[in-house]
């Protein structure tokens, strides 16, 4: 049996009805926004108050929250993962406008709180028994330091075309609505490969997510130790402004990203819950 089979019998065979409910909700919500709210908080962060306030103005209308109810994904066979069970952690400001940023702060800080008891404090993570390859894609604006600590809860997947999309993707949209393209004089691309060994902590986010894309949620913490670095070139699938600034249509350009060989080193520690800070109002942002 292979690790993720192994991870599906863990959460079917293993854990109860209650946290099996408890772990589908907190994964969902994990699975947009929360993420970046919770490792803001264990990563000692401070989180941009224009962001905040740009999610915070979607919340008055109901459709907004289909980010959270709709596009419900497992492959763990989870019953829970149906919207009999799932509903918008932010539902109590449906129809209301304005929603006061401070209220909305307060509800995070609520929901981020339970996301640690279950996650961390609860012990409803997994423990590898066999080793299991993973990916980590990321984009880093030129200029900045590739940092390879592993804090707070960092997303892996085991799938390294899913890691590839992650390191050319800008997820967000233009003021116009047109979604943000890749632009090669901005942004360096790499593409992280490791082993997690044995007792390393994680969190299968098939458990219930908005869509699958073989993620595993990295609990232990720790470090990458670089072993082997090459560049490599990848037929790019999405529209991209290249170095010249013009735009490449979609799969008529070749992109180079560095692919870096690692090994975690486990330090055996947990992410340590912590407040949620978020910038002054005098500072502007960088979003």
């Amino acid at each position: 049996m292979d690790e993720i089979e192994n991870m599906k019998n863990w959460f079917n065979s293993f854990i109860n009805d209650d946290n099996k409910l408890k772990l589908t909700i907190v994964c969902r919500w994990y699975a947009y926004h929360f993420d970046t709210y919770i490792n803001s908080i264990y990563r000692k962060q401070i989180y941009p108050r224009m962001k905040l306030i740009n999610h915070a103005n979607l919340l008055h209308d109901e459709e907004n929250h289909s980010f959270w109810t709709d596009s419900l994904e497992t492959t763990f066979k989870n019953n829970f993962c149906d919207k009999k069970y799932i509903e918008s952690p932010f539902h109590m400001f449906i129809g209301k406008s304005p929603v006061l940023l401070s209220k909305f702060i307060t509800q995070i800080n609520e929901l981020t709180f339970v996301m640690d008891k279950i996650f961390i404090r609860s012990n409803l993570y997994y423990s590898i028994n066999q080793s299991i390859k993973v990916y980590r894609g990321l984009i880093i604006p030129k200029g900045n330091t590739l940092l390879l600590d592993i804090k707070g809860l960092t997303s892996l997947t085991t799938n390294i075309d899913t890691a590839e999309q992650f390191a050319f993707t800008i997820y967000g949209n233009e003021d116009d609505g047109e979604p943000i393209l890749y632009d090669e004089r901005k942004y360096d691309s790499y593409i992280i490969e490791f082993e997690l060994l044995e007792n390393t902590l994680v969190i299968p986010m098939n458990i219930c997510t908005i869509q699958d894309e073989d993620e595993l949620i990295l609990i232990s913490q720790g470090i990458l130790e670089q072993l082997n670095v090459k560049e490599e070139k990848i037929i790019c699938w999405n529209s991209y402004i290249n170095l010249e600034g013009k735009i490449i249509d979609p799969n008529e350009g070749e992109l180079t990203y560095t692919k870096i060989k690692a090994r975690f080193i486990n330090d055996y520690k947990l992410p340590e819950y912590g407040e949620f800070k978020i910038s002054d109002i005098s500072v502007i942002d960088d979003l």
